[in-house]
């Protein structure tokens, strides 16, 4: 939400938040209580939840690409079950037994039925994962690397992650760089 309110104010039109549900470090139901926190936090500001799906798909780091390729063709092409909103969605991944980490894509229609957003060339993208590994393999789809077995190219994008996933990955902006601590309280 602080990512959606900056963005805000810093005149940016439209900010669309494509949401990855864990399940697997939380509770593997608290991803409902998530997004409704997170739109009511980004109420008032212009960012919108564009699209909801769970770890396995979007987080892989296994190199199960077809797993990966559900997530970006969730992003790129809009593709996946359509919602009105990202908490019907989850609600109705929950009503079929389905919890956070196995949210199958979904779809968060604009008012004339199509995606509310999918990621184009030349769109910012802002991975804010702490992990280095688990957004790795769909940063690699986006940015680096075509899959031609999984119908997946990367796109000329203007990217940033929160952490360096990969040292050799090419126009990926890194927001934290690794910080060593020399002299820590044990040395001390």
């Amino acid at each position: 939400a602080a990512l959606c309110a900056m963005s805000g104010r810093a005149g940016v039109p439209e900010v669309f938040v494509h949401a990855f549900t864990d399940g697997r470090d939380t509770d593997p139901k608290s991803g409902l209580g998530f997004l409704r926190k997170l739109e009511a936090d980004i109420a008032g500001t212009p960012a919108r939840v564009a699209s909801v799906v769970g770890r396995y798909f979007a987080m892989d780091r296994d190199k199960r690409w077809e797993r990966v390729r559900k997530a970006y063709d969730l992003l790129v092409r809009g593709a996946g079950t359509r919602f009105p909103s990202a908490e019907e969605a989850v609600a109705a991944s929950y009503a079929n037994g389905v919890t956070d980490e196995f949210i199958e894509p979904a779809v968060i229609v604009g008012p004339d039925g199509g995606p509310l957003a999918t990621i184009r060339p030349n769109d910012v993208v802002i991975c804010f994962n702490f992990r280095t590994d688990r957004c790795r393999e769909i940063t690699q789809a986006l940015t680096q690397q075509a899959f031609p077995e999984q119908d997946m190219a990367p796109l000329a994008l203007h990217s940033v992650t929160m952490n360096e996933n990969d040292p050799t990955y090419r126009n990926v902006q890194v927001a934290l760089r690794k910080c060593y601590l020399r002299i820590t309280l044990s040395n001390v």
